[in-house]
C-alpha cells in the first residue's frame, strides 16, 4: 500500500518541506536555512535528529539592520548584535560534511546547476540584481514548476534558488524530480503548489534594469487574477523604499492594468492611476 505522507511531519519547519523532501529523496545532498534564535535553532536539532540527519551551524550571521537596508553585511556568530545565521542539513550516511571555504561548491552540494551558480555569483560580484532572470523574458510565459517568484509568498515552490533564467533547462530538470516525488507521495502539499506557482508576476524595473542592490528593489507584485479580466488580487507586494513608485502601492490590495494605465486600489477605492508609459512593466506568466 501507498503510504500517502504529510508535511507536518516537518514539525514548526513545514515552511521548509520542500528542502525537507528534496533531501529526504536524495534530489539534493545539503540544504540551507536561515535562523534568527538559537531556541529555533535547538528545535530544529530535535527534527534534524528524528528524521536521521545532521546539521552544521555558520560561523557567521548577517547583520539584521543592515538586513533591513538590502545589505547583506557578514559578522561573528558571536557577535551581541541581532542576526541571521544559516545552518546547514545533510543526511551524514550519505555525506560527510563540513562547510566549504568555496562558495560555488557549497552551491553545487545544495543542487544548483552550473550556469545559475556562475550567473548568481557575477551579479553578486557587480552588486546587480539578483532578479536578474526576470530581465531575460519580458511579456512572455514560463513553466509553472520553474517559478521562483512562489517562494516569496508560501512554502508552495519548487526550487529555492533564482534560476539563470527562466527557461534554464537545468532548472527545470530539478523541479520536475521534486515535483514528481510530491506529486506522488504529498498530494494535498502539490495541489498547493501547483495553484502558487502558477500565479501571475508583475514586475517593475528602473529604466536600465539592471539596477544596484543598495536601491533597496526589486519591484515587484505577485498576484491572483480574479474574474476581471485585467484585476488582480495582490497576494504579496516587495515593493519598498521612498519611491514615488512604491508610495503608490504602499498597502494596495488589487491593481486594474490596461494597455494606458495602472489603477491602484485599496478597499475598493481607488488610491492612484499610474501612466503605463512611466513605468517599464513585465508581465511573467507561469503555464
Amino acid at each position: 500500500m501507498l503510504r500517502i505522507f504529510n508535511i507536518s511531519e516537518f514539525g514548526d519547519y513545514s515552511f521548509n518541506a520542500v528542502e525537507f523532501i528534496s533531501l529526504k529523496y536524495n534530489l539534493r545532498k545539503v540544504v540551507q536555512l536561515d535562523l534568527r534564535s538559537e531556541r529555533r535553532f535547538l528545535d530544529l536539532q530535535k527534527i534534524v535528529k528524528k528524521l536521521g540527519w545532521a546539521v552544521v551551524k555558520s560561523n557567521f550571521k548577517f547583520d539584521l539592520e543592515e538586513r533591513k537596508k538590502g545589505n547583506f553585511k557578514r559578522i561573528d556568530i558571536n557577535d551581541k548584535r541581532k542576526g541571521e545565521f544559516r545552518i546547514y542539513i545533510f543526511n551524514p550516511k550519505r555525506l560527510r560534511f563540513k562547510i566549504p571555504n568555496e562558495p560555488k561548491e557549497l552551491a553545487r552540494l545544495m543542487g544548483y546547476s552550473s550556469c545559475c551558480i556562475d550567473s548568481y555569483m557575477e551579479r553578486m560580484k557587480a552588486n546587480k540584481n539578483i532578479f536578474g532572470c526576470m530581465n531575460i523574458t519580458k511579456d512572455s510565459s514560463f513553466s509553472f514548476l520553474i517559478n521562483p517568484f512562489a517562494k516569496l509568498v508560501s512554502n508552495a515552490y519548487l526550487i529555492n534558488h533564482f534560476p539563470c533564467s527562466l527557461n534554464c533547462k537545468k532548472s527545470l530538470k530539478l523541479a520536475k524530480a521534486i515535483s514528481k516525488v510530491i506529486q506522488s507521495d504529498y498530494p494535498h502539499f502539490y495541489k498547493k503548489i501547483y495553484q502558487y506557482c502558477h500565479f501571475p508576476v508583475l514586475v517593475f524595473p528602473n529604466s536600465s534594469a539592471n539596477y544596484d542592490m543598495e536601491e533597496e528593489v526589486p519591484f515587484l507584485l505577485l498576484m491572483e487574477k480574479s474574474k476581471e479580466e485585467q484585476s488582480y488580487k495582490i497576494l504579496n507586494n516587495t515593493l519598498h523604499g521612498d519611491n514615488n513608485l512604491s508610495k503608490n502601492f504602499k498597502n494596495a490590495d488589487t491593481i486594474v492594468v490596461s494597455r494606458k494605465n495602472i489603477k491602484v486600489f485599496r478597499n475598493n477605492i481607488l488610491k492612484s492611476q499610474i501612466n503605463r508609459s512611466a513605468v517599464e512593466s513585465y508581465f511573467l506568466i507561469p503555464y
